[in-house]
């Protein structure tokens, strides 16, 4: 089983914790591809960032004849929670080999989060991959929902990505490992999933749970003035 190695997520370990006045958030958006080449120059300028990665198994089939050399081997990709292998097809001739390859992409295919100070900018921008910075109107509530996603993930959730959802019937996980989170109920394929927005890309990620650790929220996502807000927050 190959493993591409993961390169850091997150830059530094506080992260989160660095003041919104000298570093406020601001979202890069990048060229096709330049997600991770972004996240390695950060790194080495020493400018915080977070690029939030996603699981992908890439299980490649070698049918008895490629193994020979007579044939390329047919790459089948599978991403977040879907990790069931490919299986040949009916009318094969005989089994063909598998092989697995691990490997972690971008969550927000695009995107990447950084908090550089007024100073750093320029550097930011002489990265020459940025195609433009967006500027983050509501830094705590953006702050807010990249910590709830981050958490996620250090729990061992899987997150898929999943369409942008607005504001629907919002719902907070009241017990097991997603205690507390706040989010949207959707159900698809007969799973029920909590999917968790980031407003400001319109983006998504959806986490499975069990309907029975799920109450009403009491501080849902309201709209007002065209712009996301909540009305509380856990954080």
């Amino acid at each position: 089983m190959p493993l591409l190695k993961r390169e850091p997520d997150l830059f530094p370990v506080d992260l989160f914790d660095l003041p919104v006045e000298s570093r406020p958030w601001t979202v890069a958006y990048v060229r096709s591809r330049q997600e991770k080449t972004l996240a390695r120059y950060l790194a080495q300028q020493q400018i915080p960032f977070y690029l939030p990665q996603t699981e992908n198994r890439i299980v490649t089939k070698v049918p008895p004849r490629a193994q020979s050399g007579n044939s390329a081997p047919i790459a089948h990709e599978t991403t977040g929670g879907d990790r069931s292998a490919h299986r040949p097809s009916a009318h094969a001739s005989s089994p063909a080999a598998t092989r697995l390859r691990i490997a972690y992409n971008p969550l927000f295919c695009g995107y990447v989060f950084l908090r550089h100070s007024l100073e750093e900018r320029l550097k930011v921008l002489q990265s020459d991959v940025i195609v433009t910075l967006l500027g983050v109107a509501d830094q705590r509530a953006l702050a807010n929902e990249l910590a709830q996603l981050r958490d996620l993930q250090a729990a061992g959730a899987s997150l898929i990505p999943h369409p942008w959802i607005g504001v629907g019937d919002a719902v907070k996980v009241s017990g097991g490992s997603f205690k507390g989170y706040h989010g949207i109920v959707v159900r698809e394929h007969g799973r029920e999933r909590l999917v968790v927005s980031i407003d400001l890309i319109r983006q998504s990620v959806a986490v499975e749970f069990e309907r029975e650790m799920l109450s009403p929220d009491l501080f849902p996502v309201r709209r007002t003035g065209g712009k996301m807000r909540s009305s509380g927050s856990r954080f």
